[in-house]
């Protein structure tokens, strides 16, 4: 085994946190795993990867997204519930990737999308960071970011004070119950 010989004077450090610009960048998804919390139940961490081909300003920087598709908080008067949002933010990577059907998490290794990002302030708690706020297909061939997604939409009808009912062809899914899916 040969020696490394390193010396990290002679080498910028890089001590960079600071959040991703805000942005649409070319990314793919290099860890998927599900992840349990106590007051957030279960849900999925990504980790995703932007290309540094595509955003040479960014390099190999990481975008990482929480998506809680079990969290145990209802919804607010108005809003959609944690669960929600996280299971929209899933079916929008899923419409991105065109990987329709998941079974577990890592279904969704390897897939490339063009993740959308803004910058979360900094808290007494917490400094600055990213939070994904949106999946949208890109051309895998050049790595542009599609400008206008076209990938179909679930079809859904609005009813009983706005929940959602699935179609004829979502309730002839094969049975058993995905953690995204209903209690």
């Amino acid at each position: 085994m040969g020696s490394l010989n390193f010396n990290a004077e002679e080498h910028v450090p890089n001590n960079s946190f600071e959040p991703i610009p805000p942005g649409t960048y070319a990314c793919t998804v290099v860890e998927a795993e599900w992840v349990e919390s106590d007051s957030a139940g279960r849900g999925i961490k990504l980790k995703l990867e932007v290309d540094a081909n595509v955003h040479p300003e960014i390099g190999n920087r990481s975008i990482f997204d929480r998506l809680w598709i079990n969290h145990p908080s209802p919804a607010k008067p108005g809003k959609r519930s944690t669960a929600q949002i996280a299971i929209s933010s899933l079916s929008s990577l899923c419409h991105a990737s065109g990987r329709m059907q998941l079974d577990e998490p890592d279904d969704l290794l390897g897939a490339e999308v063009a993740v959308k990002v803004k910058i979360k302030p900094a808290t007494e708690q917490y400094e600055a960071g990213n939070d994904v706020v949106a999946y949208k297909p890109v051309d895998k061939a050049t790595g542009a970011i599609a400008a206008a997604t076209k990938a179909a939409k679930p079809t859904v009808a609005k009813a009983n004070g706005g929940a959602a009912k699935p179609t004829a062809a979502a309730k002839a899914a094969p049975a058993g119950r995905k953690p995204w899916g209903a209690k």
